[in-house]
């Protein structure tokens, strides 16, 4: 989750958000700071595998095509 750009920020925002809620005595406010938070890092988690599935596809297919000496650059899909 932290390598994805501006996370670090977004995490923080959340957390800070979430104890200003707590702070005020909002039980309503910092439930929906923390469901917010936990959606985010789901989302978050989320893309990063798919990122990461979609780079060892990308390696196992340049794995592949150098094992069978295919020196034809990739097409590019449309």
């Amino acid at each position: 989750v932290f390598n994805v750009p501006g996370a670090r920020e977004a995490l923080l925002s959340q957390h800070r958000a979430i104890y200003a809620a707590v702070k005020a005595g909002d039980p309503a406010a910092a439930r929906q700071a923390a469901m917010d938070h936990i959606t985010h890092v789901e989302r978050t988690m989320a893309e990063a595998e798919r990122s990461g599935d979609w780079q060892r596809v990308s390696r196992l297919r340049l794995m592949q095509r150098s094992e069978a000496g295919d020196s034809e650059p990739a097409r590019k899909r449309s």
